[in-house]
């Protein structure tokens, strides 16, 4: 049978739900965290638009899902795990 290597089909896969599941992370995180220890006051005295603290958010969040699926990769590709 012809095809691909079970663990090439697999590594993409894992790198996209470590990114997706990192960044979700992230931001949920901070936010419930903040909330439970008061904190969440924080967010609202710099002069920042709700859209500003919302990018501020979304960019947290963009950069270290994509720094831990650099890594997921780096990690495969070591290993020999990396797409043909």
């Amino acid at each position: 049978m012809g095809g691909v290597a079970f663990e090439t089909f697999l590594a993409p896969g894992v790198v996209m739900m470590a990114i997706l599941n990192n960044a979700f992370a992230n931001t949920s995180s901070s936010l419930i965290i903040a909330k439970v220890q008061g904190n969440s006051v924080d967010f609202l005295m710099p002069p920042l638009s709700p859209i500003e603290l919302t990018v501020g958010f979304l960019s947290g969040a963009v950069t270290r899902g994509l720094l831990v699926g650099v890594v997921t990769w780096v990690a495969f590709s070591a290993i020999g795990l990396e797409q043909a």
